[in-house]
C-alpha cells in the first residue's frame, strides 16, 4: 500500500517522488524499515519487491518480508532531501528516531557498519559455549558477557561518532 492518499493524482505524485527518506511498515506485525533513494520511490519499492522475490540477499528486511506479505506493507515518505550525503545522514537519524536498527527493526546497517554481524558474533559465542558444555562455566559466562559488552561499546561508539559527524 502506498500511503493514505485518497485520489489518483496524489497517489501518482507520491510514487513519482525522488530523493527521499522513506519508511516501510510491515502490515502484519508493524516492524519498520527506513530507507533512502535518489530514484523515484515506486522504482525503489519495486526493487525491494524484486529482492524479496529473488531471496538472494541475506539482510533482515528481505528475510522478514519473505514470510510476511510485502503487499500488505505501508510505505510513507518521511522527508525529501536532494543531496545524497545529507540524505544518508537523515536516513541514519530516522533509523534512530524510529528505532528500526536490528534487532528491534529491519535495518541491518548503521553508519556503514553491519549490526547483524556484530550481534550474531555474540550469539555464536553463546551457542558455542552452550553446545560444548564449556569446561569452565564461569569462564564461558564471562566470555559471553565480554562479547555483549564489546557489542554495546561498538554501538555506543558508532552513535557518538554519528552525533559528532552531524554536528560538524
Amino acid at each position: 500500500m502506498m500511503g493514505d492518499e485518497n485520489d489518483n493524482n496524489s497517489k501518482r505524485f507520491f510514487c513519482k517522488v525522488s530523493s527521499c527518506v522513506y519508511k516501510i511498515e510491515c502490515g502484519i506485525c508493524g516492524i519498520e524499515y527506513i530507507g533512502q533513494t535518489g530514484n523515484e520511490l515506486h522504482n525503489r519499492i519495486n526493487g525491494h519487491r524484486a529482492e524479496i522475490k529473488k531471496g538472494t540477499l541475506e539482510n533482515t528486511e528481505i528475510i522478514h518480508f519473505q514470510s510476511h506479505d510485502f503487499q500488505k506493507a505501508k510505505v510513507c515518505i518521511i522527508e525529501i532531501v536532494n543531496n545524497l550525503g545529507e540524505r544518508k545522514v537523515r536516513e541514519d537519524i530516522h533509523m534512530m528516531k524510529y528505532r528500526t536498527l536490528y534487532p528491534f527493526g529491519l535495518n541491518d546497517f548503521f553508519c556503514n557498519t553491519n549490526l547483524k554481524l556484530s550481534i550474531d558474533s555474540v550469539c555464536v559465542y553463546k551457542m558455542f559455549y552452550a553446545r560444548n558444555g564449556a569446561y569452565n562455566k564461569r569462564r564461558s559466562i564471562n566470555n559471553c558477557r565480554s562479547e555483549v559488552i564489546n557489542f554495546n561499546t561498538l554501538l555506543t561508539n558508532m552513535v557518538e561518532k554519528f552525533e559528532r559527524d552531524i554536528t560538524k
